[in-house]
């Protein structure tokens, strides 16, 4: 599939604390290509509004049934995440809808609706748990936990990890992939951005929008990802399996060791490019970073699937190691 062909899907905007919702500054152009992308042949977006220009059509709400909004949390083209009080039981909550123009297509919120049920069969404790799925005027909103921390794009904005720390974080994400793949699921779209902090410094891995369970993920009218962020068999359209989530976890590693992207260029095509042809340097002779580290990451982001560790155990149980 040509690369050229590919549509917007989601624009990412800016990445802010959410704890606080000031957007913080780019670290570098190699990560801020944070979009989203999809082929599918029975879904045509509105340029307007893929852009996020398009009209409101309804009025913001401040309550949902027992849930009274707060703020809002983030925004992008296709959905919104806001912060509400659970008036019942007393506590903060996450909770994520459609932006207005699209609530009432249905083939967006079939999207969303598998997206809950697919989040809604793990716990993790480093995954963001699903609580509910509310339905409000005909409009599906899904209610999750609030977590407090930024991201790690903006923690990792801030300037960089310690290593013991990304080898943590790295450890607790391919634990949690772990269980993702054992419940027959592939994330699809692993990203600094879609993983949250709580205020402990723990990592959430969040966003389920694009993930598939096992008997779906290679349907081959759609291939969705964020290019900087997307394996070699994912840009070609190819079947994708958990591995292809164990690259992104290499690229995800390299950002937060380097603080550039390994694959990020000045358009997608040219990012699916380099993703699908470019070997990045390898941090093997990085002074400070650990020989083990590194050659896991050279690993992790093989081209073929099959010269890459084969399960997120066997990941997490070498950055165990490598931080023992």
């Amino acid at each position: 599939m040509s690369t050229e062909s590919l549509a917007i899907f989601f624009q990412g905007g800016t990445d802010c604390d959410n704890s606080s919702g000031v957007p913080l500054p780019c670290l570098s152009r190699d990560l801020d290509d944070t979009e989203r992308i999809q082929t599918d042949p029975s879904i045509v977006i509105d340029p307007a509004l893929a852009l996020g220009t398009g009209p409101v059509v309804a009025p913001r709400r401040i309550a949902l049934g027992r849930f009274r909004i707060v703020a809002e949390l983030g925004s992008g083209s296709m959905g919104e995440v806001m912060l509400a009080e659970d008036t019942l039981l007393g506590r903060r909550v996450a909770i994520k809808r459609l932006r207005a123009e699209l609530a009432r297509d249905p083939r967006f919120c079939r999207r969303l609706r598998d997206e809950a049920r697919i989040a809604v069969q793990l716990d993790h404790p480093a995954i963001v748990r699903v609580l509910d799925l509310v339905c409000e005027d005909g409009v599906d909103h899904i209610v999750m936990e609030y977590v407090a921390g930024p991201s790690l794009r903006a923690l990792r904005n801030l300037g960089s990890l310690p290593l013991a720390r990304v080898v943590q974080i790295g450890w607790e994400l391919a634990d949690a992939l772990d269980h993702v793949h054992a419940h027959g699921i592939v994330h699809r779209d692993l990203k600094l951005e879609n993983v949250l902090t709580t205020r402990d410094g723990r990592p959430r891995l969040n966003d389920f929008g694009i993930a598939r369970s096992a008997e779906c993920v290679d349907d081959p009218t759609e291939v969705m990802g964020t290019p900087r962020a997307m394996s070699p068999e994912q840009v070609a359209g190819d079947p994708v399996d958990r591995r292809s989530d164990l690259f992104s976890l290499g690229i995800l590693l390299y950002e937060l060791v380097t603080g550039v992207s390994p694959f990020a260029a000045d358009s997608h095509a040219q990012t699916m490019r380099r993703v699908l042809h470019h070997s990045p340097r390898s941090l093997i002779a990085d002074p400070g970073v650990p020989a083990a580290l590194a050659a896991l990451i050279d690993q992790l982001l093989a081209k073929l699937p099959q010269r890459r560790p084969q399960t997120a155990r066997e990941v997490a149980r070498r950055l165990h190691a490598i931080g023992a």
